[in-house]
């Protein structure tokens, strides 16, 4: 079990390639008590704490309240067919108001191509809310 929390993602997905329908089934059927106990579990970890340090319990279970496990199941999907892809290239902000949407904020930088990967294979495709900011300094 210490190996499966501290253990990339992206690795157990490579790992576990074979069983992608018990993986979806179980993320589809889990219940709210035992999501928050893998939670709780996942974030204790010092590994998963040094890696994410800014990932907080409250926020994941309040995100996992937004966002229904089937369409978790879908995003899983995506990422057990090709689990390095989406490594980086995730929006800056996962904003919660009237719903779930991800924000990237920009600069002076263009989207790269992680980030326009994001967009049409896995946003797109699921109907993500996803939108493009630009900062820009006035002086």
């Amino acid at each position: 079990r210490e190996d499966a929390v501290e253990r990339f993602l992206e690795a157990q997905l490579s790992n576990l390639r074979n069983h992608e329908a018990e993986i979806l089934a179980r993320i589809s059927t889990i219940s709210d008590h035992a999501l928050a106990r893998n939670i709780d579990e996942l974030l204790a970890n010092v590994f998963v704490q040094n890696q994410y340090p800014r990932v907080n319990s409250k926020f994941m279970k309040l995100l996992a309240t937004y966002v229904p496990q089937t369409y978790i199941a879908q995003i899983a999907h995506i990422f057990i067919k090709k689990p390095y892809d989406f490594r980086s290239g995730w929006p800056d902000l996962t904003v919660i108001d009237d719903g779930l949407r991800f924000v990237e904020v920009k600069t002076t930088d263009l989207l790269h191509d992680s980030q326009i990967r994001f967009g049409q294979e896995l946003a797109a495709p699921l109907g993500l809310k996803c939108e493009v900011i630009r900062v820009c300094c006035v002086e």
